[in-house]
């Protein structure tokens, strides 16, 4: 058991293992559910170790009977007391009912509680129906890798192989692909791609940051270990560095205002610009100047528009006085004649 849950430790990317220093505490099923350890911890453990790195004391358990042997998880419902004090464990089913299955488990550390020449007392707890078989924890000393120091071992995609793929995609030029672009920013971070990178079963042309992935599988609540483009499993091992990609970042170097680029199926290239129509070959068209009306010579033969026609008028509308009939009597008010 010591040995399967060491070599847990040694399989994680971001930490290399120094020596364990609580190598396998077992839970059984439905007792032994709160386990206390005390221990004592040596002075050598909290000094920094020559390499410069940052030194961890993590904590990780494991179930020897789930589809997740072979990985760090935590039982539903886990507490973990240091010293007495709590440590917040990032588990999925915290509340020992609901799971967060998109939420990534990782090992407790435990450094900043415990204390050199002296007792330490750990205490893990569990919910019994939660402990259904028998699970296994151990309390190790690491040192973490840096971002840097990761990237320095990812493997390089060979350009030739990275124009055969892209040739692989167009196919035997039977099926015609009006527009086939990748885009030069990183899709979750959206910033312009330093080191871009792949997995090494991804057949797409899309590459993402490389640093940006470590980052984001070191500090994401819901990381998995896959592709940004295409969602395959890509753990550290297996991502790759596209050298085609780095050819078209090293190009564009000095034209921040180019996000996306072309691509054809010999490999070849060109910056696609916001302004570019689809079927624009790629060059500037030059915008043509207004026309201006320009003066005939007097030897020129000039032929002049026939005349508009107007529409023809409506005869204007007249208004005289209805005439009074004869017999009618009628006052006038404007004559001075009293009678």
């Amino acid at each position: 058991l010591a040995a399967a849950l060491r070599k847990i430790v040694a399989e994680d990317p971001f930490f290399e293992l120094v020596r364990p220093i609580l190598a396998c505490t077992t839970v059984h099923p439905g007792h032994h559910t709160d386990v206390v350890v005390d221990m004592s911890m040596h002075k050598k453990a909290f000094e920094p170790p020559e390499s410069g790195r940052a030194v961890r004391v993590l904590l990780y358990c494991t179930n020897l009977q789930d589809d997740k042997w072979g990985k760090h998880h935590w039982p539903a419902a886990s507490d973990l007391l240091v010293n007495h004090r709590p440590v917040e464990l990032v588990q999925q089913c915290r509340d020992g009912r609901n799971r967060n299955k998109a939420l990534l488990e990782r090992p407790a550390d435990v450094l900043g509680l415990l204390m050199p020449h002296s007792g330490n007392n750990l205490r893990f707890a569990a919910v019994p129906c939660a402990v259904t078989s028998e699970w296994v924890f151990g309390l190790y000393l690491v040192e973490e890798r840096t971002t840097k120091e990761m990237l320095q071992v990812v493997r390089k995609r060979p350009l030739e192989r990275c124009i055969a793929g892209i040739k692989e995609i167009f196919g035997d030029g039977e099926v015609v692909f009006s527009d086939m672009t990748v885009k030069l920013r990183d899709p979750i971070s959206f910033a312009r791609i330093r080191i871009p990178a792949k997995g090494a079963n991804c057949n797409h042309v899309q590459s993402f940051d490389a640093e940006g992935y470590f980052d984001f599988q070191r500090k994401a609540k819901n990381a998995k270990w896959q592709c940004f483009v295409c969602q395959r499993p890509v753990p550290a091992e297996k991502l790759e560095i596209d050298s085609w990609f780095v050819n078209v970042l090293e190009a564009t170097a000095n034209q921040p205002e180019v996000d996306e680029v072309e691509y054809f199926a010999d490999g070849t290239w060109k910056a696609k610009l916001e302004d570019d129509s689809p079927s624009s070959s790629g060059a500037q068209t030059p915008v043509p100047e207004p026309s201006r009306p320009v003066r005939p010579a007097e030897d020129e033969l000039v032929v002049e528009a026939p005349p508009l026609k107007r529409r023809r008028s409506l005869p204007e509308a007249t208004f005289s006085r209805p005439p009074i009939p004869p017999s009618a009597d009628y006052v006038d008010l404007l004559s001075d004649d009293e009678s």
